[in-house]
């Protein structure tokens, strides 16, 4: 089979932080941040008579009185992807100088949706013996649109001590919480278009 995968992306994004003055042994910070990501993604599989033979007629052709077969040469399965990722957070650090240390605290709160929208697209002609009676036609035709969508949000406190030994030396600790928000598998929609062939034809089958 082949692939042919082609990913178009924009996005923006905005921070805005508050500082305060320089100086004194207490400084903060307050922040804002904001970002809007776009993807499209299309990812035809164009199966070739070797794939066609060897992921779905193979798989059909289980029974020996059920007889599946296609003349094709190619099969596509089509694919498009919409991805939108849209977040925000609000973040506050507070910095502490007692003589040679330096105390400092922060509290990030982040929140993000991520929404998968797809389109799968695939028809299908094949014929069908039965107990080795003659072959008749049969024909699948598959256009599914969904969507699925996550939403996140966490907060993310972050503490550090440091000792200054010296203007050059300093021994430094510091301890985080981090998160990677989750995403959607798009390389997975060719093998479910692939069970969802199988499953039409004995269904079909089924329902004859």
């Amino acid at each position: 089979f082949t692939l042919l995968q082609a990913v178009r992306e924009h996005a923006i994004t905005e921070d805005v932080v508050f500082r305060s003055r320089a100086g004194g042994g207490y400084g903060w910070l307050f922040g804002a941040f904001g970002f809007y990501r776009h993807g499209r993604m299309d990812a035809p599989v164009n199966f070739k008579r070797t794939g066609i033979e060897r992921l779905i007629l193979d798989n059909a052709n289980t029974s020996p009185d059920l007889v599946y077969a296609m003349d094709a040469d190619e099969l596509l399965l089509s694919s498009a992807f919409r991805m939108p990722v849209w977040g925000a957070a609000l973040y506050h650090e507070s910095r502490l100088e007692l003589g040679r240390w330096q105390l400092t605290a922060g509290l990030r709160a982040d929140f993000e949706r991520t929404q998968l929208r797809y389109r799968s697209r695939a028809d299908l002609d094949y014929t069908l013996s039965i107990n080795g009676g003659a072959p008749f036609a049969q024909q699948i035709t598959i256009d599914e649109k969904n969507s699925s969508a996550h939403s996140y949000l966490e907060l993310l406190p972050r503490f550090s001590v440091l000792y200054a030994f010296d203007p050059v030396r300093n021994l430094y600790f510091s301890v985080s919480r981090g998160y990677k928000a989750g995403g959607f598998n798009t390389q997975m929609f060719s093998d479910i278009l692939q069970e969802k062939i199988k499953w039409l034809m004995v269904s079909g089958l089924t329902y004859e």
